[in-house]
């Protein structure tokens, strides 16, 4: 008390250096002056009227979220829109924890009336019968990397559920649940181990053991995608390796080249392209020049010619000497 007065001073009366302590203000006088102080603001003190109103927000809020921190966050944003003043905070801890326990209570009850004894039979099969290992417990494990191993017993896994995650998804329905209420409860099944989840009561479980099903379920299907989006472009970066290596790595190009201009370009798949020119015209119906040659190790943009065949236009094929190198250059 004596350092907040004394930060009051210096802020607010800076003139002011000390001030006596008087007697204690009575009640009567604090609430006027609280009154006061409200008024100006435009706000209201949260009374039982403004309570009933915040468990009733409260109650509506968590058909949206079942998680705590969201229920608080909201009712603090109704009581800024509604300019009240916040309660104290074991107030508002109470107001949650009553709308999170009316909720489950309204949830575990309809699931206790619409489960048949098959599906309990597979709930309990999850965490009360025990084969050396509890089956939610190795539900629990995430797939340590992609590879084929762990791919089969995912899908193994995935088959085991098939049956009861039908099920869950047709109840979750009906009792309308949202999204992030499912994933906060399936999460809870993660929290808290098998032993601790069989010392709830039963209808509290299978709410949570529902939602894990249908969350893990679906967490199933989602690892599978991702495994086959990476194996595909697996295969595509391994087909542009190979086409580069088939492209770049091949000696040896034949070199077809057919006379249409005075000057033209032959160009092949090799990372510089190999260029010729020819001194015949228009063929006009005459010989067509077939050109055969391999590239240069001491000029890649030149072509050495090892033969020169030409077809006329009978059909015949002829054969005559190559120019020189030399006289062969780039356009």
């Amino acid at each position: 008390m004596p350092d907040d007065i004394r930060y009051i001073l210096q802020q607010h009366f800076p003139g002011i250096s000390e001030i006596r302590r008087q007697a204690l203000i009575l009640r009567q006088t604090r609430h006027a002056q609280q009154q006061k102080i409200l008024a100006l603001y435009g706000y209201r003190a949260c009374q039982d009227a403004e309570r009933a109103h915040l468990a009733d927000q409260a109650r509506q809020m968590v058909r949206v979220s079942a998680k705590p921190l969201y229920l608080f966050q909201a009712l603090m944003r109704y009581l800024e829109a509604q300019h009240i003043v916040v309660p104290g905070y074991s107030v508002l801890q109470d107001i949650v924890s009553r709308a999170l326990a009316a909720e489950r209570q309204r949830l575990t009850t309809l699931i206790d009336r619409a489960l048949d004894p098959v599906t309990r039979a597979a709930l309990d099969a999850l965490y009360v019968n025990r084969e050396g290992v509890y089956a939610i417990t190795a539900l629990k494990h995430e797939p340590k990397d992609f590879s084929l191993k762990e791919l089969k017993q995912e899908i193994t896994r995935n088959q085991a559920l098939s049956g009861v995650y039908q099920t869950a998804c047709a109840l979750l329905a009906e009792l309308g649940i949202s999204n992030d209420s499912v994933s906060y409860y399936a999460a809870l099944v993660d929290y808290y181990t098998v032993q601790k989840l069989q010392q709830f009561p039963t209808g509290m479980v299978y709410l949570y053991v529902l939602c894990f099903i249908r969350h893990r379920y679906q967490k199933f299907h989602d690892n599978l995608i991702h495994v086959l989006i990476l194996q595909v472009r697996k295969v595509i970066d391994a087909a542009k390796v190979a086409t580069q290596e088939k492209i770049l790595c091949t000696p040896m190009r034949t070199i077809r080249r057919i006379s249409g201009t005075s000057a033209r370009s032959c160009t092949c798949s090799w990372t510089t392209p190999l260029r010729t020119t020819s001194r015949s015209g228009t063929s006009n119906g005459g010989p067509l020049p077939f050109w055969i040659g391999t590239a240069s190790s001491s000029s890649p943009n030149r072509c050495r010619i090892r033969r020169v065949k030409t077809v006329s236009g009978n059909g015949t094929l002829s054969q005559r000497r190559p120019r020189p190198l030399s006289s062969i250059s780039d356009p």
